[in-house]
């Protein structure tokens, strides 16, 4: 008899921590619950989507735009720190990237600076992507938001390409 309560009492045991087991992953995020998204009205703002527009106009056929590519996508740290180096640029784009269309080399990143760009930390981080492009000697065109595109800084920098 003392055997089966034993049994018993080992099986209760077993159940439950196989529950508490469960639980605890699902607390973990391991849940299988699904988040709904849905699209946004429009991939790029309205002074991007000018800006975009008016690159159409002047970009040859030589060179393709890249709308917001991710800078990770672009750009990879030097083996030194390499994992430190790419959380640094993992969560950050550019609003332009200008490729060769033959080779998809990056030739101009262009920004669209709104007044969020007055903000400290939106400097700093200017500061940041202005650094990290010189030193893959990706150069970068800022323009205001309100502010005309100059043909001239694109295509100077199309040529030296």
């Amino acid at each position: 008899m003392q055997f089966f309560i034993s049994m018993f009492g080992t099986a209760i045991l077993l159940i439950l921590l196989f529950k508490g087991l469960a639980l605890l992953s699902k607390r973990l995020g391991k849940s299988t619950d699904i988040i709904n998204y849905q699209s946004k009205p429009s991939l790029l703002t309205p002074p991007e989507l000018y800006a975009f527009k008016t690159l159409s106009a002047i970009i040859p056929e030589t060179h393709y735009i890249c709308p917001k590519p991710r800078i990770a996508d672009f750009l990879t740290p030097a083996k030194q720190n390499r994992q430190t180096g790419f959380n640094k640029i993992s969560q950050k784009h550019v609003d332009f990237l200008i490729i060769e269309s033959c080779s998809s080399r990056p030739i101009l990143a262009i920004e669209i600076d709104d007044s969020s760009h007055n903000r400290k930390d939106r400097q700093e981080r200017d500061l940041f992507i202005n650094e990290a492009l010189a030193t893959a000697r990706i150069p970068i065109v800022r323009f205001g938001a309100n502010q005309q595109i100059q043909l001239g800084a694109i295509e100077h920098h199309l040529n030296a390409a």
